[in-house]
């Protein structure tokens, strides 16, 4: 996929605004014109300039076109597609004008020859022209399409949205849901922001339990707390694709994937944690085993679902697959401290089926406090039925 984006992405920076007729008129000139050729092979081995370049060429198309219309805006936009993209092949919009797509040679197929029957009624074998290979060609024609679908469909809506002076020139991020392109921008500002995204203010019960814990480095942990193996937290977020024009423009998808992959990875650090505590039996006694009838601590709790339905009136971390772990948040030290490779974040993201999916990583190990924990078998833990998947 990056390959073919470095073939259809080719949007020139310029400020011509050039007319499609006149830009078409003068591409099938400078393709037909040697004089105007050698313009552009002098401005590469002189290293001209985009401006001085359009000088030539505004002085030498008049006498090729037949009463040009913004003559100027066309030569400045071939004098800066030129000086961006040099001797590309370049397909070019039949609408516009514009280059679409940059083309190599190993892009080009030669057909097979094909048999046609002459007027006499013999057969004869014909060449057909060089083509772009079907599977590009396919790929550069749906690009297009998309496109111009998403333009349309971001016009419309932008049309029935209230809006500021402040959205119009800065891009309403409402609309970037809507659009493939738009969802890739989301997951590139999401890239940026995963390394914040477990600190500062973190609502809820998973901030419970990251206020209770420290940040840190591998080397830099108190002695006295127990390491844990390194470990990988995965969170994928699935979300579907729905018609433009039904999208929910209230909800903003960027805060929606922000919570819920902190909340994830919350949990999954919860889990390992709790996985810990009763594996390594870090309490350093016996695992307490009670009912979820009996009267327990007050404090927080890490524990799986049905578990976590069960103790009512406790401050609960529901945590698939989690062993009930009470964490000591009287203590004055820190519960735990987590080391995160800062070289580890990840943010991917992929589309089909018409649905969106964004997966994040990062890699990190924990360091436990062996007083801060009190690990439980619970009994009599009933069976929720229910079957849910934690947002936040």
């Amino acid at each position: 996929m990056p390959d073919f984006l470095a073939k259809v992405d080719v949007s020139v920076l310029t400020v011509a605004r050039p007319v499609a007729g006149t830009l078409l008129a003068a591409r099938t000139v400078i393709k037909s014109v040697p004089e105007i050729q050698a313009l552009f092979r002098t401005a590469r081995t002189h290293g001209w300039s985009a401006g001085e370049l359009a000088d030539s060429l505004y002085i030498e198309l008049p006498q090729y076109l037949l009463d040009p219309v913004e003559l100027w805006e066309t030569c400045l936009h071939l004098a800066d597609e030129f000086t961006q993209m040099g001797d590309s092949t370049l397909l070019v919009s039949r609408e516009t004008g514009i280059a679409i797509a940059r083309i190599q040679e190993d892009d080009i197929y030669l057909p097979a020859p094909v048999s046609r029957e002459t007027e006499d009624g013999s057969i004869r074998l014909a060449q057909p022209l060089p083509r772009i290979r079907p599977g590009l060609e396919g790929l550069i024609v749906q690009w297009q399409f998309d496109r111009a679908r998403d333009k349309q469909v971001v016009q419309g809506l932008s049309d029935k949205l209230p809006t500021s002076q402040l959205l119009v020139q800065g891009g309403d991020g409402r609309l970037l849901q809507v659009t493939q392109g738009g969802r890739k921008k989301i997951v590139d500002r999401l890239r940026d922001e995963l390394p914040t995204l477990l600190h500062g203010e973190v609502p809820g019960v998973s901030g419970q339990l990251l206020r209770l814990c420290k940040f840190g480095t591998v080397g830099g942990v108190p002695s006295g707390f127990v390491p844990c193996s390194p470990s990988t937290s995965l969170v994928r977020v699935v979300r579907p694709v729905l018609d433009p024009v039904a999208t929910n423009l209230r909800q903003d998808a960027y805060t929606v994937l922000q919570s819920q992959i902190r909340s994830g990875w919350v949990r999954d650090i919860a889990r390992v944690l709790s996985g810990n505590v009763h594996g390594i039996n870090i309490t350093l006694g016996e695992v307490q085993d009670a009912s979820v009838f009996d009267t327990l601590p007050d404090s927080l709790w890490i524990a799986d679902p049905n578990t976590a339905m069960a103790l009512r009136g406790k401050l609960v971390l529901p945590v698939p697959g989690a062993t009930p772990t009470l964490v000591h948040s009287w203590l004055d030290a820190p519960v735990a401290y987590i080391c995160i490779r800062e070289d580890s974040y990840s943010c991917q993201s992929r589309e089909f089926l018409e649905r969106w999916e964004v997966g994040a990583s990062l890699e990190y190990t924990l360091h436990l406090n062996p007083k801060a924990f009190t690990a439980y078998r619970l009994k009599d833990v009933p069976e929720s039925g229910l079957s849910v998947e934690v947002m936040a």
